[in-house]
């Protein structure tokens, strides 16, 4: 078995570890040739970068030295012809150097710019030293020893300029010292062989200096290269890291919705099973079963919410919410988890504690429930406590201490800084108290580092811990207009409110579908099960009802896509506007912004109780939508007749003011849609909307509607074609009202 086994191993690894060596060996053999082209490149760009001086410097040594020899050399015409040359060389370099400026990096051909480069300077050393031969002058003479000077220079003058490249500095250097030495040697005195071995040591030091430099220039570019491959890899590593990231926020974003959606229906199920006649055997199991599901549901948040953090997706929202009122009900949820351990619950709220402030309540909840939740997990015995206090208050700012403290374990001092990493947890203890995911301490502090504040602890071994953050949160300022659905808790809980409105559900998963159904038959809600987004036009357009409720993730069609379609087919039948409450698995920010932009008015996040969707449908339901009205009714009669109730001159006023201003309302928003000034659009239009509300324009206000969510896409031609429908429809508002 052991040889059959290693023959298949054999078999089937050797082609894999052959393809690995030969994707390795290809990457590492282009990786190479990149790094041999752009050492080239950049050694041919050194050269280039010098060659303007080396041209300026041979010519102006050229013309100095003609000027100089010119009287005594014995054929003067072969010195001027020597001196053009020197002119036609440098015109050539010159030009082989405006042409590789003009060219762009990403086309150069380096080796094809190298070998002109190459060509123009040997052809100036031959030039320099034909220069000794074609012009002599009286041996011995200090006007010789001039022109040998003037090559030495050029010499050594090429070491800064050609060195970057040792075979063009050799053979450069070369075909000046061969022919320095061999006029020498032809001169044949002794003065001129001392010269001949000064100068051989001259260019043995040059050359090796040459080699040095070039050397140096390598290696620097090399390193050069290596970095930018460094970083090319660190690059593609964060891209694939990122790319990581995204994929398993979403894996974990689509398995926590395909998983909280069943278990959001067990929950709804216990809820109707525990209020319905169970022995007390059946009530146990069943709030086992609750219990387990609760469990299951926190642990798939946390690592939802971790994920998010993680990837930079989470985003704190601002509203205006009643900070006591999350303490007190935080406060009874978790005082019934206390008492099933047999422990006492504190709730220490300060008097001075603010009512309405700005800040991410959702959010807040969170820390608060993962905080008393560690707590209440890993305390055997005694208390847990929350407590609130204002530190300091201004009419710009709030700070709220805010802390949990229990009698537990305690936290060993070398484990109070690692528990707040994910995963990380302290052993349970002899009394077998439960374990969490590890993820909630991580969460609280993420959460409590974008609220900008921090989390401490302070723990004794055996005594208890007790942690501690600092909020600093914007108090509601007197002129700040309260809004229903901003008013935390402050929806009356009566639930006769709710008694015979007319609700249409779209969901199709059954379980959710069937607690939901139970949930509104609880509150005498009247409801319409629909099965398409067919049967949804087909209801608002046959029947009157309050409100529809969509499930944001049905088979065929997303809910957003459902809501669209309603807005449409309201706009295109003239019918009236219906407030529309996404049921969705998550929310926040970006969420709330793309359902309002889909046309929906609220959403209702899973899980949620009975109290939550009879508070949803206190703020959206408007039960004078379903009053009917005359067929061709271009006002609700039933405002005028409740305006007209408060006095006929106060009908008669409000009338005016509407006719005197609401055209250059109509005006101004025309105006500002044409021109593109979408900031005087949304002012206009908010006014016209308010001022049509009160006397019961409702084709106006969903007009109005309709264009303030066409403003969050600014699409012109769109817009348009809803403000030429705006203006009939008030054009009808306003004949109506002259006539009143």
């Amino acid at each position: 078995m052991s040889g059959i086994a290693l023959w298949n191993l054999a078999g089937y690894s050797m082609p894999m570890v052959e393809n690995m060596n030969r994707d390795n060996f290809l990457g590492t053999a282009k990786e190479h040739c990149y790094k041999k082209n752009m050492l080239l490149a950049e050694k041919t760009r050194l050269l280039f970068s010098g060659l303007k001086y080396s041209i300026v410097g041979n010519l102006v040594i050229a013309s100095l030295l003609t000027l100089l020899v010119g009287e005594y050399v014995v054929n003067a015409a072969g010195l001027w012809i020597w001196w053009v040359v020197i002119i036609g060389v440098s015109l050539f370099r010159m030009a082989v150097y405006m042409g590789y400026t003009k060219v762009p990096p990403e086309s150069q051909q380096n080796a094809l710019w190298l070998r002109l480069f190459s060509l123009g300077a040997w052809l100036m050393a031959v030039v320099w030293v034909a220069s000794f031969w074609v012009f002599p002058v009286p041996e011995n003479s200090e006007y010789t020893y001039m022109a040998l000077l003037a090559i030495i220079s050029i010499s050594g003058g090429a070491l800064p300029v050609l060195s970057y490249h040792f075979s063009v500095f050799l053979v450069f250097e070369l075909l000046l010292s061969v022919g320095l030495v061999s006029r020498l040697l032809w001169q044949g005195d002794a003065f001129s062989l001392q010269l001949v071995v000064l100068l051989v040591l001259f260019y043995g030091f040059l050359l090796r200096g040459g080699y040095s430099i070039c050397q140096i220039v390598s290696r620097g570019i090399q390193l050069h290269l290596d970095a930018e491959h460094s970083q090319r890899e660190l690059q593609r590593a964060r891209d694939e890291a990122v790319a990581a990231s995204r994929i398993k926020g979403e894996i974990l974003a689509t398995l926590g919705h395909e998983i909280n959606m069943p278990i959001n229906g067990v929950l709804g199920m216990t809820d109707l099973l525990l209020d319905s006649t169970l022995d007390t055997r059946q009530k146990t199991l069943v709030k086992a079963i609750r219990c387990s599901s609760e469990s299951l549901l926190g642990v798939i948040d946390h690592v939802l919410a971790y994920s998010n953090i993680e990837s930079g997706r989470l985003a704190l929202r601002e509203e205006l919410f009643n900070l006591r009122q999350l303490l007190d009900d935080v406060g009874d949820m978790m005082s019934d988890q206390a008492r099933e351990k047999r422990l006492r619950f504190n709730a220490n709220l300060s008097a001075s504690l603010p009512l309405q402030v700005w800040g991410d309540p959702i959010r807040l909840r969170q820390v608060l429930v993962n905080l008393l939740g560690n707590a209440i997990r890993y305390t055997g015995h005694g208390e847990v406590s929350l407590d609130a206090q204002v530190l300091w208050a201004s009419d710009q700012e709030v700070a709220v201490q805010i802390s949990v403290s229990d009698t537990g374990p305690g936290i060993p001092a070398d484990r109070q800084q690692s528990i707040f990493l994910p995963f990380e947890q302290i052993k349970a203890n002899a009394e077998g108290l439960s374990r969490g995911a590890g993820l909630g301490l991580s969460i609280v502090r993420e959460l409590l580092q974008l609220m900008n504040s921090e989390i401490t602890l302070d723990s004794q071994v055996d005594e208890g811990s007790r942690f501690s953050f600092i909020l600093h949160l914007r108090p509601q300022q007197r002129s700040e207009q309260l809004m229903p659905e901003t008013l935390y808790g402050e929806v009356s809980a009566d639930t006769g409110l709710t008694a015979g409105l007319k609700v249409l559900l779209l969901a199709e998963n059954q379980a959710n579908r069937e607690a939901i159904l139970a949930m509104l038959a609880n509150l005498h809600v009247d409801v319409d099960p629909l099965d398409s987004e067919a049967d949804v036009l087909q209801a608002i357009a046959s029947d009157c009802h309050h409100l529809l409720l969509i499930d944001c993730q049905v088979s065929k069609k997303n809910g957003m896509d459902v809501a669209e379609m309603v807005r449409r087919h309201e706009l295109s039948e003239q019918l009236p506007r219906i407030p529309i409450v996404a049921i969705t698995p998550d929310a926040g920010r970006r969420k709330g912004s793309h359902l309002r932009s889909a046309g929906m008015d609220a959403y209702l996040s899973r899980p949620f109780d009975t109290e939550m969707l009879m508070r949803k449908l206190q703020q959206w339901a408007d039960p004078r939508r379903c009053q009917k009205l005359e067929q061709d009714a271009v006002l609700n009669p039933l405002v005028l007749e409740q305006l007209g109730r408060n006095g006929r001159r106060r009908l008669r006023n409000t009338i005016t003011l509407y006719l005197w201003n609401a055209p250059e309302q109509m005006k101004s928003l025309s105006t500002a849609i044409d021109r593109g000034v979408w900031g005087k659009a949304k002012t206009a239009l908010q006014k016209l909307k308010t001022s049509s509300d009160a006397l019961g324009a409702e084709k106006v206000v969903a007009l109005c509607e309709q264009i303030e969510t066409e403003l969050e896409d600014a699409n012109a031609q769109r817009l348009a074609e809803l403000v030429s429908e705006l203006e009939q429809a008030f054009d009808r508002v306003v004949a109506v009202l002259r006539e009143q």
